[in-house]
């Protein structure tokens, strides 16, 4: 045992996660720890088709059942995931908190600058100045 089973445990925390399912179940523990010794854990992509194969790879490769068959340190994990360009630039917590509060206010905004640009319009001269004014 070294920090491949580190690994191993990794893989399978990030295979729950991006499945919502344990890699093995069974009717009970005992079946559930033999088919986790005897069974090889399916390959990520058969469950989530619409995960990137880069990914997929990455935890198929923490999840594999002979040691030598993982990444050697958790350094090469890091350095595969890395690779896989997943991560996106880091935004501010700030804007990231915002970003829902605007794209519920922005098309009411809009609405509202429309209305006063119309009525502006009115109002000077171009149309009827009654637009707040019922005829």
């Amino acid at each position: 045992m070294d920090g491949r089973s580190d690994l191993y445990a990794l893989g399978l925390v990030a295979w729950f996660a991006l499945t919502a399912q344990t890699a093995f179940t069974g009717e009970n523990t005992q079946r559930i720890l033999v088919r986790q010794l005897t069974e090889a854990v399916p390959p990520l992509e058969s469950m989530r088709p619409d995960l990137p194969d880069s990914l997929c790879a990455v935890v198929n490769r923490c999840c594999e059942k002979n040691a030598a068959d993982r990444y050697p340190t958790a350094e090469a994990l890091i350095e595969a995931l890395d690779a896989t360009q997943l991560a996106t630039p880091d935004i501010p917590v700030a804007i990231r908190l915002l970003v829902p509060d605007l794209t519920a206010i922005i098309p009411r905004v809009s609405v509202a600058l429309v209305l006063l640009g119309y009525g502006n319009y009115r109002l000077l001269g171009y149309g009827n100045a009654s637009i707040f004014l019922s005829d």
